[in-house]
């Protein structure tokens, strides 16, 4: 018997060395790779041409004052002790908004033609409105086409670094808390990002002024109602209602007006499923406060809620609030802006808002609460931060900047109080989540569908398929005996960039044979050397 115990402690410590040494190769691998990795590294950037390639990019974002985001941006803001990308092994990745991105992409290609690069492209990205130039056959820069007014807004407040604007902390922030906010979306990439965020809100944290119980709570008036209590209408006059008075599992009949109002909503959005991530929804978090710091969230100045059908929500509301004898309602639609903020419906009783609600731009994480006999779906904290944050750049008369900064503070302090418990309605990272999150099918269908849809000489066809090569509309004169080759615009090449790609089709289904991607290159393929040659060069000499 001991001799059986004696080999089976020799077995388990045969299994743990075993392990010991499989844990020292892997390190020993890791070792390796990250050596090899960082030499290939430098020496790629240390190439003149890739220097000189971006120098290129850097110059053409400095020129026409673009302003940068994603990981490139995040790193150059920060403190050079404190950045993710190693200069000498890393070549930058720079993506910049513009507000006329298909033009900046065309523009940028020329830029390196004119600079004797001819293995020049710009290309539709997967996604509609993003760009991509490649040079030499490498994606040296991603540019978004951005709403005008939101680019005016974010330039304003972007940071400058060696001449480069960079997009404001507080939208990378917002980018970054969207991507925490979709389990449905690339969850590889929230460790990474979730790093990145720490050290963004680190070294730029969320600043917010002026964070009174009378500066948050926008006041709050509804007709008059004979039948309330005369005191409770005095008390509440001038003041929408806190969430305690809303939730009241068994309310007085002589209740004020306004909290039947709030309470009528209220429970029209929870019938149908909807998520809350306005007033209502951070008065539940501010729970998690200290005592002094409720005081701020007690009051529901409106309601913000999440829904697949916007329209159909905000009349259901409507229906509601008519059954219950409310008078003047009206519903306002709002336009989406690009991909920052969503469409999204405005309920208003008597010329006061009373609720706004969004259709979802993905499908956002929430959690579900206990309110009496109602479960309620309140949209996590990177949810709200993400949905907030990215208001605040929209000139959006009804968003009030001071206000949405102060709950965004305050989610943000909750959140971090909070950071180990994921339980309730603090947890972050759950798969439950609201919306509908676009796959690479669902983008491969919808371009599939555009390209049917679209002819070549349609403006937009040139959006989605953009495949811009600029030796096509540049003049070259070789002077034989100079032995030098002189490159300029040719100057057709206006009225040639107007029609878009119809030299250059689009890698998409073909709407028929006479428009084949492969019986073009075909077609080409026929052509005799000499005469294409003479399609591109003039020799002199």
């Amino acid at each position: 018997m001991k001799e059986k115990r004696a080999n089976n402690h020799d077995h388990d410590h045969d299994h743990d060395n075993a392990q010991t040494l499989d844990e020292m190769e892997q390190a020993l691998v890791k070792q390796a790779v990250e050596t090899i990795e960082a030499k290939i590294g430098a020496k790629k950037t240390s190439d003149p041409k890739v220097k000189d390639m971006i120098a290129i990019v850097e110059r053409f974002i400095k020129k026409r004052e673009l302003v940068c985001y994603g990981g490139t941006a995040i790193n150059n803001i920060l403190p050079e002790s404190a950045q993710f990308y190693d200069k000498q092994t890393e070549i930058p990745d720079y993506d910049f908004y513009s507000p006329s991105a298909l033009d900046h992409a065309k523009d940028l290609a020329d830029e390196f033609y004119e600079n004797g690069y001819s293995e020049v492209e710009a290309k539709s990205g997967m996604h509609h409105g993003t760009y991509k130039v490649f040079v030499n056959f490498v994606g040296i820069a991603d540019i978004t086409q951005l709403d005008a007014t939101l680019f005016k807004n974010i330039r304003a407040d972007a940071i400058k670094v060696d001449g480069i604007l960079y997009a404001p902390p507080n939208l990378l922030r917002m980018g970054m808390y969207l991507e925490l906010s979709r389990p449905e979306g690339d969850v590889s990439r929230w460790e990474k990002v979730s790093k990145r965020l720490a050290l963004l809100n680190k070294y730029h944290p969320l600043k917010a002024e002026g964070c009174t119980p009378n500066g948050m709570m926008r006041p709050f008036q509804t007709p008059k109602n004979t039948n309330a209590n005369a005191n409770k209408r005095k008390q509440m006059h001038g003041r929408s209602p806190t969430a305690d008075e809303i939730d009241e599992a068994h309310p007085p009949k002589d209740e004020p007006a306004e909290v039947r109002l709030f309470r009528t909503v209220r429970n029209a959005f929870i019938d149908e499923e909807l998520v809350f991530f306005g007033g209502y929804a951070i008065s539940h978090y501010a729970r998690h406060l200290p005592k002094f710091e409720k005081a701020l969230f007690a009051q529901i100045p409106h309601f913000d809620v999440l829904s697949v059908n916007p329209e159909a929500s905000a009349a259901k509301v409507k229906e509601r609030l008519e059954d219950n004898n409310f008078k003047g309602i009206v519903l306002t639609k709002h336009s989406g802006i690009g991909e920052i903020v969503p469409e999204h419906y405005e309920i208003a009783v008597n010329k006061t808002a009373v609720a706004f609600i969004y259709k979802p731009v993905a499908c956002h994480s929430y959690n579900v609460i206990q309110t009496g006999k109602k479960r309620v779906r309140i949209a996590s904290t990177d949810t709200m931060l993400s949905l907030y944050l990215a208001m605040i750049y929209t000139d959006k008369p009804y968003y009030d900047v001071a206000r949405i900064l102060c709950m965004c503070k305050y989610l943000y302090d909750i959140q971090q109080r909070n950071r180990l418990n994921q339980s309730g309605l603090l947890r972050r990272f759950g798969m439950t989540c609201y919306g509908k999150q676009e796959t690479l099918d669902d983008i491969k269908a919808e371009k599939a569908s555009k390209y049917q849809e679209l002819k070549r000489d349609d403006p937009e066809y040139e959006e989605w398929f953009l495949k811009y090569s600029p030796m096509e509309y540049f003049e070259h004169t070789y002077n034989a005996k100079k032995h030098k080759l002189t490159v300029k615009r040719s100057p057709n090449a206006a009225k040639s960039l107007k029609k878009g790609p119809a030299k250059s089709p689009a890698k998409s289904p073909a709407k028929s044979p006479a428009k084949s991607p492969a019986k073009s290159r075909k077609t080409r393929k026929a052509k005799k050397p000499k005469n294409l040659i003479n399609k591109f060069f003039k020799i002199v000499g």
